[in-house]
C-alpha cells in the first residue's frame, strides 16, 4: 500500500491552468471578495428590522469573508512556490487577463528560451497544486470555491465493481 496515491501530473496541471484562465472560477473568486454590493443595514425607527427575509447583509458579508479567504489561500500558495514558479503564477495566471504578461515577456523575464518557459510553466501549475491544499486548510476554504486539483491515477483494483 502507498502512502500518497499515483497522480496524474499533466491532468492536475490542466486543472490549475483551468482554475485560473476560466472567467468563472479565479476571476469570480476575485469580484466575490470585493465590497460590492455591501451595504449597511437600514435601521428601522422601532428597532426592529422589518421583512421575514433574513439578513441579506449578513448573508452578503459572509460570501464575502468565504471568497476573501480563497484569495488569500491563493495568495498564500503562490509564496510557498519557488522563485521562477512565483513569477509565472503572479505574472500569467493571478493578474487577470488584462495585466497577464504575453508568453514572450516571460521569457524575457525568466531569461530562458521558449521550451524552457513551457516546462516552467508546467512546473509552477504542479507547484500551485500542491501548496494551495494548504492554504485552502489554513484559511478554510471550501472545497466547493477551491477544489483539490490533483487528478489521481485509478488502478484497476480502484476500479468500481459493478
Amino acid at each position: 500500500m502507498e502512502l500518497l496515491p499515483e497522480i496524474d501530473k499533466q491532468a492536475t496541471i490542466d486543472q490549475v491552468r483551468d482554475f485560473f484562465y476560466d472567467d468563472d472560477k479565479y476571476e469570480r473568486i476575485c469580484r466575490r471578495a470585493g465590497d460590492w454590493g455591501l451595504h449597511s443595514p437600514s435601521m428601522d425607527i422601532t428597532g426592529v428590522p422589518g421583512g421575514g427575509a433574513g439578513n441579506s447583509s449578513e448573508r452578503k458579508f459572509l460570501t464575502y469573508v468565504d471568497y476573501n479567504n480563497a484569495k488569500r489561500a491563493v495568495y498564500f500558495a503562490v509564496k510557498g512556490c519557488s522563485h521562477d514558479s512565483r513569477l509565472i503564477l503572479e505574472h500569467r495566471y493571478i493578474t487577470g487577463k488584462r495585466d497577464r504578461l504575453a508568453v514572450y515577456q516571460m521569457v524575457g523575464l525568466l531569461n530562458c528560451g521558449r521550451d524552457k518557459y513551457y516546462s516552467l510553466d508546467d512546473e509552477a501549475c504542479w507547484e500551485f497544486a500542491d501548496t494551495v491544499e494548504t492554504g485552502c486548510e489554513i484559511y478554510h476554504v471550501n472545497s466547493t470555491i477551491i477544489p483539490d486539483f490533483h487528478v489521481k491515477n485509478e488502478k484497476p483494483d480502484d476500479l468500481p465493481t459493478k
